[in-house]
């Protein structure tokens, strides 16, 4: 279960990755044309499990995968209407009414910004789950009811809610009353482009809650498998012996495999896993094959299925065994580093363990309980979660995986990539921007299809080593703004010249979606995987510069030049989280959370939002360091002129930079732009030589842990 469950959250986290800005309230449901993948589309439903956490799963025959058991409340096919639950999808409004469902979890995707969960009389459920889905995953609570969720601490957060790339809002109106509780957090909001924690609660009450401890724990917190001492000295089975003919000397145990495709077809083989001896440690450890895995399946057809042949007989660990467990790394309130978690051995259970790595299997750790059970759980209440977001405890060394997404490739051999023509926007004239024209269709296909003359106009960020425009997608929807064409003239913009020519890059850009892969000198490359390929799927290898400029408020972009002669095969994938800036985690740390309309608000236990979150925040560690720039005079005369004169680093949060005119030199006022970035812009014109002062304030917003700070600058420009 807690395989589908990581695939599940898996897939939400790289969809959260993609680079979707939301810039106006998206209220009412996302509609689709057809139901999304693995059943992230709008709507709500039930889901059912057996009561004691574990979610009910079903064999999916269409698709072939194993799915959650769950009841549609509302979805592409209607509304349903069940026994104290109803839907109105003319006020977005979902109403439970005396709903008894503590078993069952209620899950919402993509809703809107206006969606409301309505409580009238008694209810409860095991737990609440929402996805944005690129849309929202906002809920208002209302009614004058009460709501229970997951009062018996099934499940580790009572309300988890997946803002993915959004800022989604979180509010409670003031006659309602909701308790939500969990093992670990009460409510947790998963990368949210929030810029502060009371940006995503709003209470409309004089309610108090502790949200007070954001911690930026792994989302995904690494799957440790380890090695533990076994009292009973039983043999530990881990397969019969095989043998790779291409690696004689390696270690290998194999056994049968079959599997069923969607079409009910079996297909028989084998699963080979590869191992290595520790003398250090006395067994047998799972040792990474070149893509990095431990374990793989082999079938008849396969390039590798005839180099695996069975041997006599069966190979085992004797006095220690290997341990399957998710643990996270913590630390005590005297920074002692310990890993908690559930422990699958003869039975789960939660432990609390020191660990060492192996000294000569890298990757590979003895983990030493401490405390178990119970035990366990109040121990690792004193406990936090270790500042590293990456925990490399596991069978991979890294494990903790996003795809590198939104990298480009120019391809010089490609036909030229039409951009449009030049246009000039009035708020930002300094952007650059291109438009091109054509027309969309409504109701497409059918009797009343309409033909509507559009405009689109794209921003764009110019890379002058490679002399090509990369499409900004921070900017409008998709990063494309889309008019009706007789819009234009007051959208904003304008055009570049009457007589414009269309513009060309020189080469067309690509996106390539891969990951971070090494050889074995340890240089680094980008993969993407061809499904083109006949067989087993080939990589395409690159290499790669990164651009600070292409980052955007989701994604780190990079040009990728395509590598020949490098056999992706025969390199290793290297698991790198990116920590994106804009997307944060809030949680009410309260592990049993109370909205109430005025009963329970004084607790001593509880805190007011907002009323002293702000002096316990650190002082922005962000620097400011300035540098004398020179322009020349005759450059000056024929076209405007950019430097940057400032160096911005350690900020903590949002950097917005602007120009103070009180300070600055008098001859350029009025010719110096800013950019919000630092760079400064003299315009065109005709300059006396000399030295410069210009004032700048730079602006830093902070965010959950550290204070807003605001520096001003007076940077030295010379003209020569």
């Amino acid at each position: 279960m807690k395989k589908l469950l990581s695939i599940v959250l898996a897939v939400s986290m790289l969809l959260s990755v993609m680079s979707v800005t939301v810039y106006a309230a998206n209220n009412g449901t996302k509609e689709y044309d057809n139901e999304s993948i693995m059943g992230y589309y709008s709507g709500i439903s039930l889901i059912e499990t057996d009561g004691k956490g574990n979610i009910k799963t079903e064999f999916d025959e269409t698709y072939g995968y194993e799915k959650e058991v769950s009841t549609p409340i509302y979805s592409n096919d209607g509304v349903k209407k069940l026994d104290g639950v109803s839907y109105d999808k003319g006020t977005n409004t979902l109403t439970l009414t005396n709903l008894n469902a503590s078993d069952k979890i209620l899950h919402y995707c993509a809703m809107g910004d206006d969606f409301k969960i309505n409580i009238v009389g008694r209810c409860s459920l095991g737990q609440l789950r929402a996805y944005a889905f690129y849309w929202s995953s906002a809920v208002t609570f209302t009614g004058s009811g009460t709501l229970v969720i997951n009062k018996d601490k099934l499940f580790d957060l009572g309300f988890e809610n997946y803002s993915s790339g959004t800022a989604s809002v979180i509010t409670f109106d003031k006659e309602v009353n909701v308790t939500i509780s969990g093992t670990d957090k009460a409510v947790a909001v998963k990368s949210s482009t929030a810029e502060s924690v009371d940006k995503v609660f709003k209470f409309n009450a004089d309610c108090k809650a502790d949200i007070s401890g954001e911690s930026n724990y792994a989302e995904n917190p690494s799957i440790a498998n380890g090695y533990s001492i076994n009292k009973t000295l039983e043999p530990d089975y881990i397969g019969p012996k095989a043998k790779c003919l291409k690696d004689p000397d390696g270690i290998y145990v194999m056994g049968d495999s079959t599997t069923t495709d969607s079409s009910g077809v079996e297909k028989k083989g084998h699963w080979v896993n590869k191992l290595v001896y520790s003398k250090a440690l006395g067994l047998y450890v799972p040792a990474p094959f070149s893509d990095g895995r431990v374990h793989k399946n082999v079938y008849p057809g396969d390039e590798d299925y005839d180099d695996y042949v069975k041997a006599e007989g069966t190979l085992y660990n004797t006095e220690k065994r290997y341990v399957s467990a998710t643990l996270r790394k913590m630390t005590d309130k005297n920074g002692k580093v310990y890993v908690y978690g559930e422990v699958w051995d003869k039975e789960k259970t939660n432990v609390v363990a020191t660990y060492e790595e192996i000294s000569d299997v890298k990757g590979a750790y003895v983990f030493k309980t401490v405390k178990e059970g119970e035990d366990a759980e109040k121990f690792a209440e004193n406990l936090s979660y270790a500042p590293e977001e990456l925990v490399p405890i596991g069978e991979n060394v890294y494990y903790d995986a996003s795809y590198v997404t939104g990298i480009f490739v120019k391809e010089l051999d490609m036909d030229s990539d039409h951009l449009g023509v030049l246009v000039k926007s009035k708020d930002d004239p300094d952007g650059i921007y291109f438009m091109t024209e054509g027309n969309r269709y409504e109701n497409f296909g059918e009797e009343n299809e309409k033909k509507i003359p559009t405009r689109w106009i794209k921003k764009y960020i110019y890379l002058k080593k490679y002399d090509i425009y990369i499409n900004d997608s921070d900017f409008a929807d998709y990063g494309t703004l889309e008019m009706d064409y007789d819009d234009f003239d007051t959208s904003g913009y304008i055009l570049e010249s009457e007589d414009a020519d269309s513009v060309y890059n020189k080469g067309k850009v690509d996106y390539v979606y891969g990951g971070f892969y090494k050889d074995k000198n340890g240089k680094n490359y980008i993969c993407e995987v061809d499904y083109s390929s006949e067989g087993e799927n080939k990589l395409v290898v690159y290499d790669y510069e990164e651009f600070p400029e292409l980052k955007t408020a989701s994604e780190q972009k990079y040009i990728c030049i395509p590598v020949s002669g490098v056999d992706g095969n025969s390199l290793t994938r290297v698991y790198v989280r990116k920590n994106i800036e804009g997307e944060s985690n809030f949680y009410i740390n309260d592990k049993d959370f109370k909205f109430n309309n005025g009963d329970d608000t004084t607790s001593s236990d509880t805190m007011a939002i907002g009323k002293s979150s702000d002096t316990e925040k650190k002082a922005n560690p962000v620097t400011v360091k300035t540098a004398v720039k020179s322009v020349k005079a005759k450059a000056l005369k024929s076209k405007k002129q950019t430097v940057k004169p400032l160096t911005i680093k350690k900020n903590q949060g949002k950097v917005t930079v602007t120009y103070v005119k009180k300070g600055t030199a008098k001859k350029l006022q009025g010719k110096v732009t800013v950019s919000k970035k630092g760079a400064v812009t003299i315009k065109k014109g005709k300059y006396s030589k000399g030295t410069y002062k210009i004032k700048l304030k730079i602006s830093v917003k902070g965010n959950s842990k550290y204070k807003a700070k605001t520096i001003t600058k007076t940077v030295t420009v010379k003209i020569k």
